[in-house]
Formats: C-alpha cells, structure tokens, sequence
C-alpha cells in the first residue's frame, strides 16, 4: 500500500505536486503514523534535515506561495538576506504572525521595497531597525500610521522621504518629531531640503531642535 493513501486527499490536492515528485519522496510509516506535518512538507520541498542549515539551501523564489507557508518559524528564522531578497508579496502574505515575526534580521533586511511598500502587515516584523533605506523609503501613510514613536526610532532615518515625515504615527505625533537626536542628524539632503521653516524649528523626540540636531 502506498504511503500517501494514508494522507488525506484535501492535503494533496493542497500540496498540488507531480506525480513524478510524490513517488520520489520516500516517508516512513513511523512519520505518517506521528502525523507530522512538517516533516512531510520538508520531505515534499527535498530539503534534508540532517544539513544543519538544510533551508538556506533552498531557492526560496521556486517555492509557491503555500510551500513557503510550509516553513517552520525555526527555518524562517534561519533565512538569509540573499532569501529575503526573494521573498515575493504573495509568500508573505501567506505567513501567519507568529512565523513573519520568526522571520531572520537577515531575511529582513534583504526584503525588496516593492515587497514592503504592498505588505500589510509591518507591525508583525520582530525588528523594524534591519529594514534597508529602501524599504523604510516604501513604508506607506498607512503603515507608519500603525507604528509607535518606539518602533519610528528604529527605523532608519536615512531612508526617510520628505512626505514622510510629515505622516503620523499611531498616537498622532508627526514622524519628524518621533526622530530622536541620533536619528535627525541621519536625514537625507533630499528630503531635508524639502522641509518647511516649521518643521525645522519643531522639536525632535529628546526636545532639541530640528536644525540645531542637522547642525551637528
């Protein structure tokens, strides 16, 4: 008797593999009977569990959506910037909290803008300050919106653009005025020189002045 007669059908319709892969993957009786799922999705993915690092291995761009979702929140936490790089919005979007919080600094740092600029879901990220200049440059009036000035001070100040610093973040304090003194300094020449007269002589989260911080 073949083993995947004792799988549910939903589950392969829902793994949606060849006929040619599933006779390839070889799972003992001993998996199928602990009904570990994980285990038969990295049997399905090839990706071999005795490898310390196994996942780092996989091309992360050839998975679907729903085998991305596969991974556990140990092996996203072992990503690499160069995977992150790959991740499309279709595979985020297809995480759960727990496992886009899971996700590595590394595979953080390496998401594309175009990706984070249409994800949803930043506040779910474990570590806002390892978001490239680019991808802080893509968060959207909403996205900042649901940040704290906590979350804003880990930001990368330097990808900030002009209209974004005039956004508000979720208690309704400007963006400029979150900046804390280390940050305020790191502006880019583009968006400060679109800052108003106002906005540079407001005051930056440790009550010191816009201008007098990008003085130095």
């Amino acid at each position: 008797m073949g083993i995947f007669s004792k799988v549910e059908t939903s589950l392969i319709n829902d793994v949606a593999v060849s006929a040619s892969i599933i006779k390839d993957v070889v799972i003992s009786p001993a998996e199928i009977a602990a009904s570990d799922f994980q285990l038969f999705c990295n049997k399905l993915l090839g990706i071999n569990l005795n490898i310390p690092n196994a996942i780092q291995l996989v091309d992360i761009k050839a998975l679907t959506p729903l085998q991305f979702s596969w991974l556990s929140t140990l092996q996203l936490g072992l990503l690499t910037k160069t995977q992150g790089a790959q991740i499309s919005l279709a595979q985020l979007n297809k995480l759960n909290k727990s496992q886009v919080g899971a996700l590595s600094v590394a595979a953080l740092s390496g998401l594309q803008s175009t990706v984070i600029s249409q994800y949803a879901n930043i506040i779910w990220f474990s570590d806002l300050s390892f978001l490239n200049p680019d991808a802080v440059g893509a968060l959207t009036k909403s996205h900042i919106g649901a940040l704290s000035k906590t979350q804003i001070q880990k930001l990368d100040a330097s990808g900030f653009k002009a209209e974004q610093l005039g956004y508000t973040d979720v208690s309704g304090h400007l963006v400029l005025n979150d900046l804390t003194s280390a940050q305020v300094p790191c502006i880019n020449p583009t968006a400060l020189a679109q800052l108003s007269y106002t906005q540079l002589c407001s005051k930056d989260a440790n009550g010191n002045s816009i201008y007098a911080g990008l003085k130095g």
